[in-house]
């Protein structure tokens, strides 16, 4: 599963370089433009974090012993919050470029609420939790993660897709 969403990670930060590069070569706004790079690279390093597991091995080897936590988590357990912090300071200027296809502005906002959410799982301390429900929590986050992956890409084909149907019409 982790290969699979590591790999639509990989898919959605293409697609956000492609419009990049789109919208250079038509000439849109610098801040469209940075707004995309910016997507792509946060996609990016999302892909190499859940494809290297970067953020746990961050959490384990050194946050960890400073002994910092949520309330509800375990020591460390706090590095993906702070991912989600970085996201929703540039969600205002990407739901503003989604916009004009609203189908993926909808698959946008779907995904990011399930990236929030399971998020807010990882963050619960599965050191309290029976073997039983810790199995039952991980399954359902990493298939919650994957769907979310999946609805962020779809999102950026379709606002890629328009874009490429609109240039073929110029």
């Amino acid at each position: 599963m982790r290969f699979l969403q590591a790999l639509l990670l990989f898919g959605a930060a293409l697609l956000a370089a492609l419009l990049a590069l789109l919208a250079a070569f038509d000439a849109r706004p610098a801040a469209e433009r940075r707004t995309w790079l910016l997507a792509a690279v946060g996609l990016a390093y999302l892909m190499l974090d859940e494809r290297f597991a970067l953020h746990e091995r961050l959490r384990d080897n050194a946050l960890a012993g400073l002994g910092l936590g949520l309330p509800w988590g375990s020591p460390g357990d706090y590095l993906l919050v702070a991912y989600l912090g970085g996201a929703l300071l540039l969600l205002p200027r990407l739901l503003r470029l989604l916009r004009e296809e609203p189908a993926a502005l909808r698959f946008f906002a779907a995904g990011g609420l399930l990236a929030a959410l399971a998020v807010s799982a990882d963050t619960l301390d599965v050191e309290r939790m029976s073997p039983a429900a810790e199995r039952l929590e991980q399954t359902l986050e990493e298939v919650v993660e994957a769907v979310s992956a999946s609805l962020l890409a779809a999102a950026l084909f379709l606002v890629l897709y328009r874009r490429l149907a609109a240039a073929s019409e110029r």
